[in-house]
Formats: structure tokens, sequence, C-alpha cells
């Protein structure tokens, strides 16, 4: 497990050449925090990759939702960048549709259907809904926003931080016209980036339905997909 402050310590060294390293008082500590996030968000938007470190469920973030006789509309986790189809009342899965499609459905069909986006939001609607869940929690597998960097002790998702290590060193070497580190840097960088999307592509990297209706991973993705497009 890699923190932020070991990042630091590497970058700083490679950066400056020097082998003292500032305290978290120091400006540096800022300049290097909004470097790591830019690395980050950079990675979270790679060739499209939907890396398996992202994935997760309401329970695991706690922010499962319970159901409340009267309520159709509840806020989706502030986390979530891609809302999944499936979902879960207690042990039992409940039917689900696209927003599009909620266009053409009754008034009293049960169905669930999310609105929003990942930067505005999500939405989930129970359409339908007649009081005979409530109180049960609804869980659902989604794929999250990356988690930026706070401080020392904050820990980057992906599986090689030497990435983040190396865009740091390009985009400050860039900034500080350093035309040689940047170009070692950003080369490092890129392969680093490049090996992760190859072990991504060789796990399970999609969450999809099997066959009996349940979600499941590994599988090929069709039109049957576990997210929306």
């Amino acid at each position: 497990m890699t923190k932020f402050s070991e990042i630091f310590q590497e970058y700083y060294t490679l950066f400056r050449g020097q082998d003292v390293i500032p305290d978290s008082t120091d400006p540096e500590w800022k300049i290097a925090l909004n470097l790591a996030n830019t690395a980050i968000r950079t990675w979270d938007r790679a060739d499209g990759t939907l890396w398996q470190e992202l994935f997760t469920t309401a329970t695991q973030e706690g922010e499962t939702i319970t159901l409340a006789s009267g309520t159709s509309q509840y806020d989706g986790p502030s986390n979530m960048r891609i809302p999944a189809k499936g979902f879960r009342v207690g042990s039992s899965p409940l039917a689900t549709i696209t927003a599009g499609d909620a266009l053409n459905v009754s008034s009293q069909a049960s169905v669930a259907y999310w609105t929003g986006g990942a930067n505005k939001g999500w939405t989930l609607n129970i359409n339908g809904y007649n009081g005979s869940y409530d109180g049960q929690v609804v869980d659902f597998t989604y794929y999250k926003k990356p988690t930026l960097m706070t401080g020392a002790n904050s820990v980057p998702e992906m599986s090689d931080p030497n990435y983040i290590v190396q865009k740091m060193v390009a985009l400050r070497s860039s900034n500080e016209r350093n035309g040689f580190v940047f170009q070692t840097a950003d080369r490092d960088a890129t392969l680093a980036l490049q090996n992760m999307v190859l072990e991504n592509s060789q796990g399970p990297n999609e969450l999809n339905f099997l066959n009996d209706g349940t979600p499941g991973f590994g599988n090929t993705q069709n039109g049957n997909s576990f997210f929306r497009t």
C-alpha cells in the first residue's frame, strides 16, 4: 500500500534531485497534490478503460438506499460514475429500464431507472412503488469515480502508483519548460499506463449479466451489458 507521502518523496527526489524532503506544510505539497490528482483523472479516462479497482457496491461504499413508502426518488452514491442496471431489494431482483424507456411505461409498472449524470449526480427512480418494500435496502454494483489525494496518508486505487510519480514529474517539468526531464518522465508514465491497461484487460474488468440474469464478472460485453450505455 503506497501512501501519498511516499509518492511525494519519490517525485520530489526525481524532480528536484534532492534527498531532503520538505514537510507537509511546505507549498510543494499543495502543488504535488494537484499534480497527483491530475494524474489520477488522466488514468481514470485512459482509452475508455474500466478499471477493476473502481468497481464497487453501494454496501461497500456505505451508501445503500433504504426504501420508504411514498418516496419514489433517491440520491445515488456521490462517487458513482456509471450506474448499474441490476438492483437487489433485500434478496430479490428489481426490474430495471433506461430513462428513455421510462417514457413508455405505465405509471403502475414496478420498475427502476437512473436519471442524471456522473458530474451532476445520479437519482434512482422507483416507478409504481406501492410500499411493499418499505424499510428494505437496495444494493447494487456500480463503477465509481477514483478517489483523489487529500493528504500524506491518501492511498491511490491504481495498481502502479509509479504512474502518478512519473506523470507528476512530467507535468511539473512542462511547467518549468524542462524538455529533457519532461520527455523522460512522460515516456515512463506512458509505459506504466500501458502496462496497467494490459494488466487490467487480463482480469475481470467488466460486469455483465450471467445467463441466469444475475450479475457476474468477466463475461463478454454484449447487448445485455450490466452497465447503461
